[in-house]
């Protein structure tokens, strides 16, 4: 994978679903998008379709496509019901002491 300004090109491993025309694919970064997913090098899953030119379609934040070698977000099951304050807060726990592990991932050098 290679990025370059608005620009990336992605050699895949596997196609789930659908067939390409090319050893290597292309895709832009909607830098003007709140939505947008910026794409920066690394191992990604794609959850996309190509457009009719054959470049990959946009891809949304709010989608399922992540970098592997350098995840943004870590996953969190949703929270459990509200009526149960002993796991409420278990819950909580968890997802600050996430949150917290992430940080240090990111600062510490």
């Amino acid at each position: 994978m290679s990025a370059s300004g608005n620009t990336y090109r992605v050699r895949p491993i596997d196609i789930f679903k659908g067939q390409i025309k090319a050893d290597t694919l292309t895709g832009f970064n909607n830098l003007s998008s709140s939505c947008g997913l910026t794409v920066t090098p690394g191992i990604w899953v794609f959850y996309t379709t190509l457009n009719h030119d054959g470049t990959i379609h946009e891809l949304s934040l709010c989608g399922l496509s992540t970098n592997l070698s350098n995840p943004k977000f870590a996953s969190m099951p949703p929270p459990p019901s509200r009526e149960d304050k002993a796991t409420l807060d278990r819950y909580y726990a968890v997802v600050a002491s996430r949150m917290l592990a992430e940080f240090h991932k990111k600062v510490v050098v």
